[in-house]
Formats: structure tokens, C-alpha cells, sequence
């Protein structure tokens, strides 16, 4: 599991690809957590909803009031995605918190059997990682 800090001199370029450009659209949506002037959840209802299509409600919501305290986003690489870049991922993660000003963004994968060996979690860490500097993300190693 990756846990990358953003620096502070990021976070306004780094919000601008989550909610204004297609960087992240691919993605599945999991569950997004948003606490401004209310709380509101998100969830797909459906077995795939990209960001792309969440995306604008999210922006709306954060846009609409005061800054939120707290904006947690699970995204996940679709299912047919994962398995032909890992062929025995179950769940590829990245989890985004935005709280105190701050961004943190950490990895998870999960297989489908069990087993001790973490070579899918390591290979995923690495695809993120580089996933992420290659969209002009720049981050700090927790």
C-alpha cells in the first residue's frame, strides 16, 4: 500500500485534474464522502459508474457552499480492466482524502484467493505510482 502525501503547492493543480479534466474519468467510482455545509455520500448503485459521470455532481457539491471539510474519493479500475493488467486482482484502489488542507492518496489491492505473496500489491503500487507522475501529479512518500 502506497501512502503519498501532496505538497501543499499541489493541491490546487491536483484538485483541477480530479474535478475538471479527464485524468481520473476511467476510473470506477466506489464511494464518495463529501462534509461542507452537509454531509453527502455517493455510491454507485449500478456495478460500474466512472468518474466521469460522478465527477460533476462531486464538483457541484464542492463548489456549492463552503469549503468542504472533509472530501474522502474510492476510486477502482474496472473489473475487466484490472484482470488483464493483474490477472488475479479482484479490486485495484485509490483512495483520495482531502482534510486539514491537506491531500493523501493511498493504494489497495485485494486478489481473489488469498495468499501471503504481495507482488500484486507491490505491481499495483508501482502502475499507480507511476500512473500518477505521469499525469503530472507530484507527491511526497508518507
Amino acid at each position: 500500500m502506497l501512502a503519498l502525501t501532496l505538497p501543499e503547492t499541489e493541491i490546487k493543480t491536483f484538485m483541477g485534474k480530479l474535478l475538471r479534466e479527464e485524468t481520473f474519468d476511467t476510473f470506477d467510482v466506489k464511494n464518495v464522502a463529501i462534509d461542507s455545509f452537509a454531509r453527502f455520500d455517493i455510491a454507485a448503485t449500478e456495478d460500474r459508474v466512472s468518474w466521469a459521470t460522478i465527477k460533476p455532481h462531486a464538483f457541484s457539491i464542492i463548489k456549492s457552499g463552503s469549503k468542504p471539510s472533509i472530501v474522502k474519493i474510492i476510486l477502482s479500475v474496472n473489473q475487466v480492466e484490472a484482470e488483464t493488467l493483474f490477472p488475479d486482482a479482484k479490486a485495484l484502489f485509490i483512495n483520495i482524502t482531502f482534510e486539514n488542507d491537506g491531500v493523501m492518496i493511498t493504494t489497495g489491492a485485494a486478489q481473489k484467493t488469498f495468499s501471503m505473496d504481495k507482488t500484486l500489491e507491490r505491481t499495483w503500487d508501482e502502475y499507480a505510482r507511476k500512473f500518477l507522475i505521469g499525469n503530472g501529479i507530484n507527491f511526497t512518500d508518507e
